[in-house]
């Protein structure tokens, strides 16, 4: 699982909750190292991918995922605190702030077993 959230509390609790339910977290603090570290093998179930990032923000980053493949079949849940929803194609988008609960669900529906 890798998740992309420029807020460090919540990238930490986001973190704590998926490795609580089995799976294998990677962070990243922004959306360029969100695809340095999706472009390293073995790739993540899915990806947590904050909206609003500096820099290259989640549009870009799901810009160049989808570009390129296999990162492209990678599930996309998206977050943000804006009423304006991607404008790429994701599994799920969530607006902040959302409940954990509804990421564990989430998650349990895109993959079977854990990573």
């Amino acid at each position: 699982m890798l998740i992309v959230e420029d807020d460090r509390g919540l990238r930490e609790a986001l973190a704590e909750c998926i490795a609580s339910m089995g799976f294998t977290v990677d962070t990243a603090e922004d959306g360029q190292a969100g695809l340095v570290k999706l472009r390293v093998a073995p790739l993540p179930a899915a990806v947590l991918l904050d909206m609003g990032l500096p820099g290259l923000d989640g549009n870009a980053f799901l810009e160049a995922m989808r570009r390129e493949e296999p990162l492209a079949a990678v599930p996309v849940i998206s977050m943000t605190a804006w009423h304006d929803p991607p404008r790429f194609p994701v599994h799920r988008h969530l607006e902040k702030p959302f409940d954990l609960d509804e990421i564990a669900k989430l998650l349990a529906k895109i993959t079977a077993t854990p990573e």
